[in-house]
């Protein structure tokens, strides 16, 4: 198969069309990606050759069902992190789960509306679909298959998510959907680029503690940003910590 390489300045549009000759019905999906970027845009527009669309209710979704490739050998760690969620009606909830066998399956959980974003996410990879306007949703669990990098018992999850849901504008009578996918590091920057509650997909402790762990994830960004390295970043914070601390300790003795 070729390869198609994209510079940070480039775009490649991907177009695709399929007919319905049952209902009559023309649905054209086009999938934009940007070098610069690691959201996929897809848009889909339904039509009628005759203009008709009065009676069209036939649910529009975008799916994704072959999970994220684990990325750490040591895969039970990574199967640890990994699990699909659902932002809906503002709360998120999650599915996640070690499969004993290679036929153990966890049943769908299917939303039919509310829904903000849907994602599935590895210890440091996530693929997020963010619909729009607020639709469906449906989120499962299936397993994989066995690993090279486990005894032969064990297997590993592989989790899919489907985001549906049309929008119809009277006038003009078009149905269209538009929804985002964000397909890369779980980066707190880039994920806040998105302006949705993704973040919260992001283990930062208690709901008490979250400003510290936020504000010391700003601060280890910070001073990396001037070129330091992560490991000496940390013996620095460790100085740190240290020096706040210090009194406190002081006092305790």
């Amino acid at each position: 198969s070729d390869t198609l390489h994209i510079y940070e300045d480039e775009e490649i549009i991907l177009d695709c069309s399929y007919f319905d000759p049952n209902k009559k019905y023309q649905y054209q999906k086009q999938t934009i990606f940007k070098g610069s970027s690691f959201v996929i845009d897809h848009v889909v527009d339904v039509d009628s050759p005759d203009g008709d669309l009065s009676l069209f209710n036939s649910p529009v979704s975008l799916v994704w069902d072959v999970g994220i490739n684990n990325t750490e050998k040591n895969l039970y760690d990574d199967v640890s992190y990994s699990g699909a969620s659902v932002s809906y009606n503002q709360e998120i909830e999650t599915v996640s789960f070690i499969p004993n066998n290679i036929t153990d399956n966890l049943d769908a959980s299917i939303y039919s509306g509310g829904i903000d974003w849907a994602a599935i996410r590895t210890k440091y990879f996530i693929l997020a679909m963010i619909p729009g306007h607020q639709g469906g949703g449906v989120v499962e669990a299936r397993v994989r298959g066995v690993s090279q990098y486990l005894s032969s018992d064990q297997v590993i999850p592989k989790y899919a998510i489907e985001v549906s849901g049309n929008l119809v504008n009277a006038e003009s009578s078009d149905v269209k959907m538009h929804i985002k996918s964000y397909l890369g590091p779980l980066d707190i920057d880039k994920i806040n680029a998105l302006d949705t509650t993704l973040d919260r997909i992001m283990n930062f402790g208690w709901f008490i503690i979250q400003p510290f762990s936020r504000g010391i994830l700003w601060l280890l960004k910070f001073l990396h940003s001037f070129g330091l390295n992560y490991g000496v970043i940390l013996i620095l914070f460790a100085f740190l910590v240290r020096v706040v601390t210090g009194p406190l300790t002081k006092k305790s003795f």
